[in-house]
């Protein structure tokens, strides 16, 4: 009886693959990073099959993938572990490349220390994304690979280790060069399945939206049970080879999104262009599919599709025993299945239980308004809150939790109107997405502060009831939010730099003297620290003046604050700039010369109503994330003349624009000024930046961006045509016209 081991078993194609090779006659070895929970009826028939048994393996250790195979001494291996999510490779290259490059190279060096290379022989699940932007289509074995994501680049790097170990050692090892392959098995990661998930639900009326990126992105989908036999017939042959394992045919998200509606009986009309097009039901008109940016990657190949004319003459094997409409209907089908069963079991439950009530925060400081919230809540039905891990307290608020989160968890448990509450394992303002998917719950509840479009999104597409809460009084009780915590720093003013940043360090303004300018704005939003937005000078007007700030001219009030910021002992490194200390004091639109000085030569201010009016009908800010700790700004900075007399030019140029309410000037002086800044500081763009860049710059009636501050993160700016383009979740921005 032949054995063989499979890594990575507990996914569709692990699944495919074991039930074929069982069918075969195999002894089958399963292994995964982990235990199956809650096991998918397919894979409870495969834990009672006696010629089917599991492992745990972790690819990242050298010595857990050596013993793994010492244990089994397959005859076969097929390697379907990996880190298979693009966007996920951006954000954790280093465990991308850990587990989809080095884990590969562990398994083939397993295989010849523990003596298999001449009787074992050896499946890598390669990808089609190594191709990127290929320089042809269709792709063949002899098309150059173009990786243009860490997924791919990492996979290549296991491609070309495969093909090493087979010339190096006579090893039986080959590549499968995998298309895109789906099934009734995929999870909801996968955009197929989100669009197959979605049409049934929205047939059941479980769900109102589906949500997509770019419609027009062409791949090659084929079936997942039909590539496992290629997989299968590889090995089989005498000499070890690599194919492509492909359908051959090239089909658009758009097409695969009508078909799989018309499939849950719904006919799809397609209106608009670009970010504005929508997928509208026939029969109702009601637009059941829209375009967001944030689905698109960073970098995507346009087109992707495969020739499998190799595998089809040398292996025998028929790509397309299951065609497309085939395949896409295969997968609405069995999810129609599940999502009429869950309809009825809602139906079922609604009449007899209370509805499942849910809301989240991070809960740091329990107080008289979390309790009026929870009571609130819990009139429609049983409570449940999902609490902010400790490091997503410190991400969303730029500081530690005061209470742990077993603490916090404790506390909230406690209160009556609670039924249970849980950590959120999530990340970021929606760290509650893997609670919500596990609890199910009818009725997501926040209040006014909490409310964001992102979390009414994601309850359209899960089909979850989405309330807001005023914040009301109860008799002589006047509750209280976070933000009345918060408000209580926020009565001093923040500043925005418009142009010029930089300038007002003399290493820069040695080179050329120049202009900063900056608009003093009252604190209506959280001023977040390490956020470019003077937090460091604000906390020191608060050290200087902790009850309140004493009236006089602005500008010595200012230099005072400037003055007492930068400690003249110090040693080294660079003063805080007297933009900060300007921007916040002096009301208004202020403009100040640097040359070669740490404070400025001259100050022009002005309070012109128009002006300013003009600013605010334009400008917004985007929230992106605190600038992380040890960022290093300076990292490769490159400061010259012909720089920073670009600097200065832009901020002439906008300030001329501003005076003169020239939009078009504003905007192009704005962003030249950006792209100055970043021209001598690189590391102003630290990671996660341009993906905010990239979404906002491409959202229509956005005319110009940059960064807050020195950068790194904290909030992007922008110049839009009108207040009526500024993007979903946009901080306007009000001007500061009085004395602080």
């Amino acid at each position: 009886m032949k054995k063989a081991l499979i890594t990575g078993v507990f996914g569709q194609d692990g699944s495919f693959l074991s039930e074929l090779l069982l069918d075969k006659g195999y002894e089958v070895h399963g292994a995964d990073v982990r235990i199956m929970d809650n096991p998918p009826d397919y894979f409870v028939k495969l834990f009672a099959n006696p010629s089917f048994y599991t492992h745990t393996v972790d690819l990242t250790d050298t010595q857990s993938v050596q013993n793994l195979v010492a244990e089994v001494r397959p005859d076969e291996i097929y390697n379907f572990a990996a880190q298979s999510n693009v966007k996920v490779s951006f954000d954790k290259p280093e465990l991308t490349s850990d587990i989809d490059a080095l884990g590969v190279l562990r398994i083939l060096e397993a295989i010849r220390k523990v003596g298999l290379t001449q009787t074992c022989r050896f499946f890598q699940a390669s990808t089609a994304t190594m191709f990127g932007n290929a320089t042809e289509v269709p792709e063949n074995e002899n098309t150059p690979l173009h990786p243009n994501d860490p997924y791919a680049v990492a996979k290549v790097y296991g491609y070309w280790m495969v093909r090493l170990y087979r010339e190096a050692y006579g090893m039986y090892a080959c590549n499968g060069i995998l298309f895109n392959h789906e099934s009734e098995r995929r999870p909801e990661t996968f955009v197929t399945c989100k669009i197959t998930l979605a049409a049934a639900r929205i047939a059941e009326k479980l769900q109102d939206k589906l949500y997509l990126g770019n419609l027009d992105s062409f791949r090659d989908w084929g079936y997942a049970k039909d590539y496992v036999e290629c997989m299968w017939l590889m090995l089989q042959q005498s000499k070890a080879e690599d194919f492509v394992i492909a359908s051959g045919e090239v089909r658009s998200v758009r097409e695969f999104c009508t078909l799989a509606f018309k499939e849950a009986g719904i006919i799809l009309e397609w209106k608009g262009k670009g970010l504005e097009e929508k997928g509208v039901d026939k029969n109702t008109g009601k637009t059941i599919v829209e375009v967001d940016p944030k689905y698109f990657r960073p970098t995507e190949a346009k087109q992707m599709y495969g020739d499998p004319s190799k595998a089809k003459e040398k292996l025998g094997w028929n790509p397309r025993a299951t065609s497309f409409e085939q395949l896409v209907q295969a997968m609405v089908r069995h999810n129609l299945e599940d999502t009429r069963k869950i309809a009825k079991e809602i139906q079922k439950s609604v009449q007899n239980a209370p509805k499942k009530v849910f809301v989240s925060g991070c809960y740091d400081m329990l107080h008289s308004g979390h309790m009026e919230f929870f009571r609130e809540a819990a009139q429609f039905g049983d409570l449940y809150v999902g609490i902010g891990s400790n490091e997503t307290v410190q991400e969303l608020k730029g500081h530690k939790p005061l209470y742990s989160e077993q603490e916090r968890l404790f506390m909230v448990k406690s209160v009556r109107y609670v039924k249970d509450a849980f950590i959120n394992t999530g990340t970021g303002l929606m760290d509650f997405i893997p609670t919500v998917e596990n609890l199910r719950p009818d009725i997501f509840v926040v209040n006014e502060d909490g409310s964001k479009p992102e979390k009414k999104k994601f309850c359209e597409e899960h089909g979850i009831e989405y309330r807001v809460l005023s914040r009301d009084t109860q008799g002589d009780i006047q509750f209280v939010s976070p933000t009345d915590f918060t408000n209580k720093s926020r009565e001093l003013p923040t500043r925005l730099d418009l142009a010029g940043t930089w300038i007002d360090q003399p290493f820069v303004s040695s080179y050329a003297p120049g202009w900063a300018i900056t608009i003093s704005l009252e604190p209506t939003f959280e001023v977040r620290p390490r956020c470019g937005m003077g937090t460091n000078t604000r906390n020191t007007i608060k050290k200087i003046w902790p009850m309140q700030v004493p009236k006089m001219n602005s500008e010595m009030l200012a230099r005072l604050v400037f003055c007492f910021e930068n400690d003249p002992e110090r040693n080294g490194g660079m003063l805080c700039g007297a933009q900060d200390s300007i921007g916040i004091c002096i009301p208004g639109l202020s403009r100040h010369y640097y040359n070669n000085h740490f404070w400025p030569e001259k100050i022009e201010s002005t309070e012109n109503e128009g002006v300013l009016k003009w600013l605010e009908d334009h400008l917004c800010m985007i929230p992106m994330f605190p600038r992380k700790p040890n960022c290093d700004l300076m990292a490769g900075s490159e400061v010259t003349k012909e720089k920073v007399e670009a600097l200065a030019s832009a901020a002439d140029n906008c300030w001329s624009a501003i005076m003169e309410r020239d939009l078009a000037g504003f905007a192009s002086a704005f962003l030249a000024s950006f792209e100055a800044q970043i021209a001598m500081f690189p590391g102003m763009i630290q990671e996660g930046v341009q993906e905010y860049i990239d979404k906002y710059s491409n959202v229509p009636g956005v005319l110009a961006w940059k960064l807050s501050g020195a950068g790194g993160g904290g909030y992007l700016a922008l110049i839009c045509q009108s207040r009526s383009n500024f993007p979903e979740g946009a901080i306007e921005l009000h001007i500061r016209r009085d004395e602080i």
